[in-house]
């Protein structure tokens, strides 16, 4: 079993990781800057609201980021790998997610994954490069709750509650 080192952030941190423990992140609201150097590791994050700065040197990090409100996210590498999976779903209140990697050598992918029920999701993915040696992708999707596959649901005998529940359920079971 892998070690994980976990926080809780409400307001602004700076996390220094230089072991290749995994790293459990609840960030409530506020700033959080992750500095990563020469390591391997996963980071699971969930977020209520706020901003993640990863910094990475000759490391590769895999990041899973749960995201519930407004999250404006920046990834900096160097000579290393990120592979960042943001998703959220929408349910009460709108998401807005900036997502952005900066890389000098190495390999970047960020991905965007929203499941809207009945508020908007504004999903933002960008890379900028610096340098010949590096790779980098990113997407955005959005997936919206059609009314038909709710009536579906509920024709099996479930509440209009209850097929949307099953929806985002199945949606979560993905990740």
């Amino acid at each position: 079993m892998v070690e994980q080192d976990k926080y809780v952030i409400e307001g602004n941190k700076d996390i220094i990781i230089n072991n290749s423990r995994d790293v459990n992140i609840y960030l409530k609201k506020g700033n959080v800057n992750i500095f990563y150097e020469n390591v391997k590791l996963n980071a699971n994050i969930v977020v209520d609201e706020g901003v993640i700065k990863e910094h990475l040197r000759n490391s590769s990090i895999n990041t899973k980021i749960r995201v519930k409100g407004n999250l404006k996210y920046f990834s900096n590498i160097e000579n290393s790998k990120v592979n960042t999976h943001i998703w959220g779903i929408s349910k009460h209140k709108s998401i807005n997610i900036d997502g952005l990697i900066i890389g000098n050598k190495g390999y970047g992918k960020l991905v965007e994954e929203i499941l809207f029920v009945n508020k908007p999701v504004f999903l933002r993915p960008a890379l900028e490069i610096y340098g010949n040696n590096i790779q980098m992708e990113h997407k955005a999707i959005s997936y919206i709750i059609e009314e038909k596959t709710i009536q579906y649901i509920m024709s099996r005998g479930f509440s209009r509650e209850e097929s949307v529940e099953i929806i985002i359920d199945s949606f979560i079971n993905m990740f």
